[in-house]
């Protein structure tokens, strides 16, 4: 009986051991997994930091499309006489009356025309623009004295001719391009259109080196 009593109790014994071991290792089981899933995610995470970092670093050393300055577009843009090339030579300025002026318009001629008077502060600062520009270049300009004029003509004659030619006169300096008997372009007044540049231009848009 004895004997049976003891059997019993280690077979309790065992049975009470084997339920406490059960969910231990259950447990550890379960420890052992979150353990290797935090792993997992860990690394998972790590490789994604890699990638955005390479990404990143790909994208600082990859060059953006390069902005190329055009110096000399720009310079070009600046300087109205960049592109302007007018032929060199020796040009000349021919004195003409008021009536021999009209008789070449009459005759269709085509030339550059230029009233001056000699008592004209602006007339004289133009001759410093005008006489280096036509050594040159070989620019012609039929030039009419208006001090000669009021000295040759009666005041109604003088203002006819001067109708005919460029519908009157308002200030000197003045130069004309006689394109023919209906067109006739004036070189608008203004300080910079009666400087070198000012009549480089206005040379070159009607190709004035060509007139004899």
């Amino acid at each position: 009986m004895k004997h049976s009593y003891t059997s019993l109790l280690a077979a309790a014994l065992a049975i009470a051991l084997a339920g406490c071991s059960a969910p231990n290792q259950t447990s550890t089981s379960s420890a052992v997994t979150n353990t290797t899933e935090q792993s997992s995610k860990a690394s998972s995470d790590s490789k994604e930091s890699q990638n955005d970092s390479s990404a990143q670093a790909v994208d600082s050393e990859t060059p953006g499309t390069p902005v190329e300055n055009d110096e000399s577009a720009e310079n070009d843009s600046q300087n109205p006489l960049a592109n302007i090339h007018l032929p060199e030579g020796t040009g000349k300025r021919v004195r003409l009356t008021l009536d021999q002026a009209v008789t070449k318009k009459n005759n269709d001629e085509q030339f550059v025309l230029l009233y001056m008077k000699d008592d004209c502060s602006y007339c004289a600062e133009f001759d410093q623009v005008l006489n280096p520009f036509i050594k040159e270049h070989p620019l012609t300009v039929y030039e009419v004295s208006l001090s000669q004029a009021e000295e040759m003509y009666l005041p109604e004659d003088k203002d006819t001719m001067l109708n005919i030619l460029t519908a009157g006169v308002g200030r000197t300096p003045a130069l004309y391009y006689i394109e023919s008997q209906e067109k006739v372009n004036l070189l608008d007044h203004t300080a910079e259109n009666y400087s070198t540049s000012g009549l480089t231009q206005w040379v070159a848009k009607y190709d004035l080196t060509s007139l004899k």
